[in-house]
Parts: C-alpha cells; structure tokens; sequence
C-alpha cells in the first residue's frame, strides 16, 4: 500500500449535493494541445453554490509540463505543481492529482445561470500528459434541502488482496434520507473491486484501463468502509483509489398526483385534458408532461413549476395522434427538484 487518502471535507449545509465526473483518455502534446471537456450541472437553476471543488487526475513521466487550466475561459493556474503524487508500478510513469476550491467561480453572474460548466486543458510544452478525468463536487444552495456531504481525496495505490478501511465519523442522520458513496478508482490491468460496510458488499470489475467512478448505497448507520483490491482470472495488477465522496440529502420534496383525466376524441386526434394535484411540502423545479403510444413517444410538454402551488388545481391539455386500438396511451408525469426526479404513469382509456 503506497500514498493515501489525507485531505478530508466534511459538512452539514442547506442545500443539495450533486457530483459530476467525467473518465478521459486523452493525450496532450504538440500534436493535440487542447481539450474542453462540458461537465453537467444537472437542474442548478441559477442557484448559487456553497461549495464547488475541482479535481483533475493527469498522468505524465515528470512534472516537467508545461499547461494552462481554465474554467468557464477564467484562468485556474498556469503552473504544473501537482500537490498529490503517485508513482505507478510501470517504470517511469506517475499520477497526479490537482484540486481548486471553484465556488466563486461558479457563482459569478456570467455563469450562475448555465447548467454546465467547461474545463479547458492546453498542454503548451514539456512531457505529454495523460488526462485521465476530472471530478467536479457542487452543492446548491436551497433552504428546502438540509444535506451531510464527506469527501475524502488524494491517491492510494492497493497492490493485489490489499485493503484500505475508512472509519466513519458521520453527521447526525438525516430523517428518511439514503446515503450513498461515490468511489473513482483506477485500475490499469483488469482488476476486482470488493467494497464492504454494515450489510452491505460489492463486487465490482474494472475491466478496462481507465478512471471509473461507482455509486453505492450505504446503510444510514454505516460506521466503515473497506475497499480490498483482488486478482482477476489471474492476471496480477493493482488499484488506485482516488477519492470517496459520502452525501445524504433531505429535500422538501414535490408530490404531483394525476386527479383526473378526460380524453376526446377529435378526427384522427386526442386531446386530453388533465386534472393535476401537488400533494408534496413544496413546489417543483420542472414538470414534464408526455403521452406515450406502445412506448413510443407522441407529444410532450415542458413548463416550471412555480405555478404548482401547494393543494393548488392544475390543469394542462394535450393533443396526441389517436390510437389504432383502444387502451394504447400512457400519460406519464415527470417532475424535479434539485437533483432529484420523480414520475408517475397513467394509462388512458377510452
């Protein structure tokens, strides 16, 4: 076991967490000097962000690089001082890790309403370098969210049947709410990856030489996690664990409920009126209304919810190609909230 996991991010905020993380295989030289890379900032909605932490994993034969790192055109650094690295069992190879705090980055006004964020990376001299991926942890700011969020970063290498335990110091539970962790791991051989907690294990391959990323939920009273690294089909290798991101989000959640719907049929048309219902504790994000035909789809509609009071009737009409055979539609109902969506189906008879 070389390296470790040593900068440790912990807090309880008001609002929701979301993490975006991008796998590259991209070499950067004289004959391709440049990548942007588009990270999603799934339905932000012009909220600001409490906190935004950048990481970006390279590999490269020496730190004798030469590069420039921008977010959204504004300059991160020019300098290729890496504050964590990991030399490889390969001779001569090395991984870095870079990390910023780029919360007043994504707040400023030019960019708070975008949904996506670019990183641009320009090798500009010196060794190639090797981008492997790039992580991108937000959270929004809403006082109808309360979340506990723990990253643990850095890099540690697990050579074969080695493991690595996490003693949890976790926040107070949130009521009714999961929690998950995210895992980027990295392996270059093909390798086998058992994750364990409290009634909790899994198995994972990693059959490509690449960074991934895996999601699992944990119990809520979880107080470890270990990570062992195991042979695949004989093949000797190792893992490279880069990060562990634990987060729990309570949000005040949106409870659309479909109370009535009437269907008319108009020449090789429906128009179908419809009765909606926000039994939640508060208004959604977006609403989307679609009709389906065998799981086809045949219209859709897009609003914001502001209007989706609590208790508040809501009616929306609809046109859809009529149906060969009766019972054929479905009318589903989507609505978000922060990082969450929900829907629910119903058939239409006629």
């Amino acid at each position: 076991m070389r390296g470790n996991l040593n900068t440790n991010i912990s807090m309880r905020v008001q609002g929701d967490v979301y993490t975006a993380w991008k796998s590259l295989s991209e070499v950067l030289g004289s004959y391709n000097p440049k990548i942007t890379i588009t990270l999603n900032l799934h339905n932000r909605r012009a909220r600001k962000v409490s906190h935004a932490f950048l990481e970006v994993l390279v590999e490269a034969k020496s730190t004798h690089v030469d590069w420039k790192l921008k977010l959204n055109g504004v300059s991160i650094t020019r300098e290729f001082k890496p504050p964590i690295a990991l030399e490889l069992p390969e001779q001569g190879k090395y991984i870095y890790k870079f990390i910023y705090d780029v919360t007043s980055l994504l707040n400023i006004d030019e960019v708070i309403s975008r949904e996506w964020a670019n990183v641009t990376i320009k090798h500009e001299g010196g060794e190639p370098l090797g981008v492997r991926g790039i992580l991108l942890n937000v959270i929004y700011e809403d006082n109808e969210a309360i979340s506990t969020y723990n990253h643990l970063t850095g890099l540690l290498l697990l050579e074969q049947n080695e493991e690595y335990t996490y003693r949890l110091n976790p926040q107070p539970p949130l009521t009714s709410s999961e929690v998950f962790a995210k895992f980027i791991l990295y392996a270059p051989r093909a390798c086998r990856v058992k994750i364990i907690s409290e009634n909790t294990i899994e198995s994972l391959t990693i059959p490509h030489p690449q960074v991934e990323e895996h999601t699992i939920p944990l119990h809520n009273n979880a107080s470890y996690i270990k990570v062992v690294s195991e042979q695949e089909q004989g093949i000797p290798g190792y893992l490279v664990l880069s990060s562990i991101t634990l987060y729990s989000t309570h949000i005040k959640a949106p409870n659309l409920n479909i109370v009535d719907v009437e269907v008319f049929k108009e020449d090789s048309r429906a128009k179908i009126k419809l009765k909606l219902l926000n039994m939640g504790d508060s208004k959604p994000d977006r609403v989307v209304i679609s009709i389906f035909n065998r799981g086809i789809l045949q219209c859709m509609f897009r609003e914001d919810g502001f209007e989706y009071e609590l208790n508040k009737l809501i009616e929306r009409e609809l046109v859809a190609p009529m149906p060969q055979k009766p019972s054929e539609l479905v009318i589903r109902v989507a609505w978000s909230k922060l990082t969450k969506t929900w829907f629910i189906d119903r058939k239409i008879s006629f």
